[in-house]
């Protein structure tokens, strides 16, 4: 994309709009369905670990004052209206930060986007192609404006998968809806105020991180209703005098970083999360369970162990240290470095139920004994681990890239084990099993709802 002064919006939404199914290579047509698959099987594991799951629910339920609607829950048995879904599903998604992540943007893009997806092509009778296409372009809309803010989002205190988070779920609704270009520009500029999510809950926890996602995914569809009914947004809402980028970037933003080549589509520089807390603390515990495994390394033999982030990092999972080395809610060691190392040790792994040991031992003593660092060396997600024994011994190791980067991304039977970890305790084996098949074929379904409706009870 070539961009003129005060285009920017409109190229961006004519670029998403412009997107063809026929376009795509195969690759990111499976890269697609991977991630589609990923974010149900978040979905259906928030919808049944997550200790905030049965509040939502029952709070969106108490809203919806009886509507009926055609949009499916995951794992209810009841439906409800395309926002109200929407905001369901999306905030179960992200209730165990246990969903996608493109590294250069520093954003979950998945849980708002496929969450107004899955919502509006129920409604609207999509195919799967459909689905694919708008969510490839939701993805590029979402990420390349991420792309350009760059850190700036998160140290003016914003959370990115929501704000801008909620521009990609419009282009994608957008496409699925069948809106004109100008509506379509009206639903983004109506959303350059609806934007919204700051990160106060890095201090004490709550559960706004979760619902974050799940309020950009239901004000997407407000917008996009409105739009089509002929209400108009503000134009120039990202580059304007009093825009996104105005309000919400500490440091503005670099254009270039969005004038990419064209098939050079962003879900394909997309990460999936194998442990179920911030992507910051991925490296860490890859670089635990690897260091303590290959050297035989006991609990009794750490003396210390020092992690080392990107300055951004350690500010969301290395400060406050009361705070961090002592977390006392399952979002407190969501976002603990301390409390993921240590519990990496203890485990040798890290799964939903490491938050059992907040309160354990030898966790608690572990993280007395672990430091976190900034260091500007490192970009991004990137970390490194020293673990000192008692011995004088160190042993390090650098991780550039946790696993489930685009250059370590799993196979689609890694992600099948994923989803069905999470979706049988609801579906069952055989339920979350035809699940799995009907999105390994998702192009070829003539209407989406067919999908969707396997995700019921």
């Amino acid at each position: 994309m070539d961009f003129k002064d005060g285009e920017i919006t409109e190229r961006l939404v004519d670029h998403s709009l412009g997107l063809r199914y026929d376009d795509l290579p195969a690759d990111v047509v499976h890269r697609t369905k991977h991630l589609f698959l990923d974010f149900l099987a978040v979905a259906f594991g928030g919808k049944h670990l997550a200790e905030s799951s049965a509040a939502i629910m029952e709070g969106v339920m108490d809203l919806a004052m009886g509507q009926s609607g055609p949009s499916t829950i995951v794992g209810q048995s009841n439906t409800t209206t395309a926002h109200f879904a929407a905001l369901l599903n999306g905030t179960f998604a992200h209730s165990l930060d246990f969903d996608d992540t493109h590294r250069e943007a520093i954003i979950h893009p998945g849980a708002p986007i496929f969450a107004t997806l899955m919502a509006v092509a129920e409604k609207h009778c999509n195919s799967g192609r459909d689905v694919i296409s708008g969510a490839v372009a939701a993805y590029d809309m979402a990420i390349k404006i991420n792309k350009a803010i760059g850190e700036g989002i998160h140290k003016r205190g914003f959370h990115a998968s929501a704000t801008t988070g909620i521009f990609g779920a419009t282009i994608g609704g957008a496409r699925l809806m069948g809106l004109t270009r100008e509506q379509a520009l009206n639903a983004v500029g109506l959303n350059g105020s609806q934007a919204a999510g700051s990160q106060q809950f890095l201090e004490f926890g709550g559960w706004n991180k979760r619902l974050h996602v799940g309020l950009a995914a239901h004000n997407a569809i407000y917008a996009l209703i409105l739009a089509q009914h002929g209400f108009q947004g503000a134009t120039r809402p990202l580059e304007g005098r009093y825009g996104y980028v105005f309000n919400f970037s500490a440091d503005g933003w670099d254009v270039s970083k969005i004038d990419v080549p064209n098939g050079d589509f962003e879900i394909m520089k997309t990460g999936i999360k194998p442990y179920p807390c911030c992507r910051y603390n991925h490296g860490p515990i890859d670089a635990v369970m690897e260091l303590t495994s290959e050297n035989k390394l006991g609990l009794d033999a750490i003396a210390s162990m020092d992690l080392y982030f990107s300055p951004l990092g350690h500010e969301v999972v290395g400060i406050p240290v009361a705070l961090k080395r002592n977390p006392s809610t399952i979002v407190e060691g969501q976002f603990s470095a301390y409390f993921a190392a240590a519990a990496a040790a203890v485990d040798q792994g890290y799964t939903w139920d490491s938050y059992r040991k907040l309160q354990d031992p030898k966790v608690k003593a572990l993280m007395e004994v672990t430091t976190a660092h900034p260091d500007p060396r490192l970009e991004r997600f990137g970390s490194r681990v020293d673990i000192t024994t008692r011995d004088g011994r160190i042993f390090s190791r650098h991780v550039p890239l946790a696993t489930g980067e685009p250059e370590r991304f799993p196979g689609w039977e890694d992600e099948v084990i994923k989803f069905k970890d999470m979706a049988e305790p609801i579906l069952g084996v055989s339920g979350a099993g035809q699940v799995v098949e009907s999105i390994a074929d998702m192009e070829n379904c003539d209407d989406f709802g067919l999908i969707t409706r396997m995700l019921r009870i």
